[in-house]
């Protein structure tokens, strides 16, 4: 079992689950990181009004960053890049080639290495403790992801106005293209991976890992799973409801989806309060259930229009429902995170 002075506030997970710092180790860590950072780049969307495509990669990218640290965080994600450029099929979509860093999408892979150690370097520091320093860590290697990568694809669009069938490449459109169609999927990204991080520590100490400065590092034990209980509720009862003219959410699979998360979330909260499990497992059952039931109400919010533009759907009160309790489970399931 592992002591107080392994776990102390500066360590991440990574190296209080492979304690033994050797060169092999850290290698092997690293391989397995970029593989991971690959797997998550198959899961790709490509979008009607742009060449940049919605992946799982800044995902995997902020996670890797906030469990490894930020030396070897950087090096799993410069090497997940090196391997696309010499050929690998690691990139979205199966491509590799040095034709995709110097294509729209570019500057997101060039700054995955920076974003990664950025949210490493902050982990280290014990943001990775709490959902809400997490999450602003989080935060921040997305804003180095967008500041490499908006200017990137403005710069390709200069180059490339025929092709995105344009007079000129603009600012707004670039933020058109690289940026508004990914806010709500990068939220619920966020969201997920800054809980899956101190869901994890807390997993560690349910196992009698402590920290040094466990006091701070723990997120406060404020008793409120009954209202998360009544978010996942909610959550669960919005998709019974209309979520556009005529149509009940139920009736979608989006709206099947978010049925199911809702149900999870109540689960994870009635197990919590009857002590069958402990705040870790709490955490993680309901961060993935208000995000991935945020995420699939969120989506159902906007539209993309014929002209290609994100605007707002004819959309009924279920949709709205499901969207305000998802952020009521993810208030509530990172205020009740005390330690046993």
């Amino acid at each position: 079992m592992l002591s107080a002075r392994q776990a102390r506030t500066g360590t991440t997970l990574a190296q209080v689950l492979f304690p033994q710092q050797t060169l092999l180790r850290h290698l092997a860590v690293v391989i397995a990181a970029s593989m991971f950072i690959a797997v998550s780049a198959r899961i790709s969307i490509v979008l009607p009004i742009g060449p940049v495509p919605i992946t799982a990669q800044t995902f995997a990218v902020l996670l890797v960053g906030g469990t490894l640290g930020a030396r070897l965080g950087l090096a799993a994600a410069a090497l997940y890049v090196v391997e696309g450029i010499v050929g690998l099929p690691v990139f979205a979509g199966g491509k590799s080639g040095w034709a995709i860093i110097i294509g729209s999408s570019g500057g997101y892979l060039v700054s995955y290495p920076f974003a990664t150690a950025l949210v490493g370097w902050l982990a280290e520091r014990g943001w990775d403790r709490r959902p809400a320093t997490m999450a602003a860590a989080m935060l921040l290697g997305s804003a180095v992801i967008y500041a490499v990568g908006l200017p990137w694809l403005y710069a390709w669009g200069t180059l490339h106005t025929g092709l995105l069938k344009v007079d000129a490449m603009t600012v707004g459109l670039t933020l058109k293209l690289g940026l508004l169609p990914f806010i709500p999927g990068d939220l619920a990204k966020l969201l997920l991976a800054a809980g899956l991080v101190p869901s994890a520590w807390q997993l560690l100490h349910a196992f009698g890992v402590r920290d040094a400065d466990d006091h701070a590092g723990t997120p406060a034990g404020v008793r409120v799973t009954p209202y998360a209980a009544a978010a996942a509720l909610l959550m669960a009862a919005g998709a019974l409801l209309p979520w556009s003219p005529g149509t009940l959410g139920i009736q979608q699979t989006a709206g099947q989806i978010v049925l199911a998360a809702g149900i999870l979330g109540m689960v994870g909260a009635i197990l919590r309060m009857t002590r069958v499990i402990g705040s870790g497992a709490t955490q993680l059952i309901g961060f993935a259930a208000a995000a991935t039931g945020g995420l699939f109400a969120f989506v159902n919010l906007v539209v993309f229009t014929k002209a290609g533009e994100l605007a707002l759907a004819d959309v009924a009160g279920g949709v709205a429902v499901c969207v305000v309790a998802a952020v009521l489970l993810l208030a509530t399931t990172a205020l009740d995170a005390a330690a046993e």
